[in-house]
């Protein structure tokens, strides 16, 4: 009986002891944790060297953006000048906790041409997303308030606006939860709509015999993988439209320059996907992976689908006043320096064979599909940018 009683005794004083430990730890990790409720916080924490622990506790609304010069008429501006970052990471690690809260990057009614990213991660610097509150509602979301498509609005290249989230050139990223919203799409009513393949006739008047409802589309992609590192654990990433999309030249011989944007595109480093849902919405693709990148897909939900008719700049030409709106729709037939048929359709799944972990039972926990059908899965293999198959 004696023994029992010395043994509860020394449990009891085991616990005790181990209390004001817990205490500290508990203090530590709260006292570690930095709250962000402006993007003003959340931009200087990110931005800072060193590691931090990030956490949201409110709906954020930014319309700033870096200051862009101008671009003059028929001016042509290469990648890099085009190319704009809002928030580059500083060297550590940095994790962010969405906490079931919004972050929205609204560029307002002014579009730009040019190709903004919300996140840089150079070398140096890692960053893990995630959303405490479950369900992923946790949110990022590139937006813009679109213009009017009446009688007296141009559809012009300048005013096309690239939306976009993370380029990690030579960084870490990892995805653990939350939805990633890039673009926006608005059906409005137009007049006198050009299609882009009738637009190539001598006599453009010809060409304008649709009046009715059109896509306008803010483009954009989630994760841009220059180089470095990807993991994805969890969340949604939804992709929207084009990352090229570009018209010039006279009526009678005009050119189309797209490309399309992704969920994930990447040209090198490597990438591993466990989980998530990966969504290329508005002719957008789920992947865009190239043959150099290491990646590893043993789960995950992957999906595009079509967009009907969308509108598409043009530049403007003086005394061809009424060459004001063009269009593309999945029903012709277009082609561009990606190949014939480029345009037509969904964008593609783009999970290469040489992406599944089979060891995982990757067949089994994937889920593939094309303007809502699922797609069986041999269906998907080798599937072109159109949506048929090789």
């Amino acid at each position: 009986m004696r023994k029992k009683a010395l043994a509860i005794l020394l449990c009891l004083t085991m616990v005790l002891g181990l209390a004001p430990a817990m205490s500290v730890s508990y203090a530590d990790t709260y006292q570690a944790a930095q709250t962000a409720s402006s993007f003003d916080k959340l931009k200087s924490l990110l931005e800072a060297d060193g590691d931090a622990n990030i956490m949201l506790t409110g709906d954020i609304l930014t319309s700033e953006r870096p200051y862009t010069p101008p671009r003059y008429a028929g001016q042509e501006l290469t990648e890099e000048e085009l190319l704009v970052i809002y928030v580059t990471l500083g060297k550590g690690k940095k994790t962010v906790d969405l906490n079931g809260h919004k972050l929205e990057w609204n560029f307002g009614e002014k579009y730009a041409y040019h190709h903004y990213y919300l996140f840089y991660l150079p070398s140096g610097a890692e960053l893990t997303m995630k959303d405490s509150s479950g369900k992923n509602a946790g949110t990022i979301e590139t937006s813009c308030t679109f213009k009017g498509l009446g009688r007296d609005r141009k559809y012009e290249n300048e005013d096309v606006s690239f939306g976009n989230l993370f380029y990690v050139a030579g960084g870490k990223l990892d995805i653990k939860g939350g939805n990633y919203v890039c673009g926006r799409a608005k059906e409005s009513w137009a007049f006198c709509v050009a299609n882009f393949a009738d637009w190539k006739k001598a006599d453009i008047n010809s060409a304008y015999g649709y009046t009715g409802y059109v896509w306008q589309q803010m483009n954009g992609e989630c994760v841009f993988l220059e180089s470095g590192s990807l993991s994805i654990e969890d969340g949604i990433l939804n992709a929207r439209g084009y990352r090229t999309l570009h018209t010039e030249g006279p009526v009678g011989s005009p050119k189309l320059y797209i490309e399309r944007a992704a969920a994930v595109r990447a040209l090198s480093g490597s990438v591993d996907i466990s989980g998530g849902e990966f969504y290329g919405r508005g002719g957008a693709n789920a992947l865009d992976i190239a043959d150099k990148v290491s990646i590893s897909v043993s789960a995950g939900v992957f999906s595009t689908n079509s967009y009907g008719k969308l509108m598409v700049p043009r530049n403007w030409f003086a005394g061809q006043y009424k060459a004001w709106r063009l269009m593309i729709e999945e029903s012709r037939q277009y082609s561009d320096k990606n190949g014939p048929n480029a345009m037509a359709g969904a964008g593609k799944i783009g999970l290469p064979e040489k992406a599944l972990d089979m060891d995982k039972g990757a067949a089994g926990t994937l889920s593939l599909t094309k303007d809502g059908k699922e797609l069986a899965f041999g269906q998907w293999m080798g599937r072109n940018i159109d949506g048929t198959t090789e």
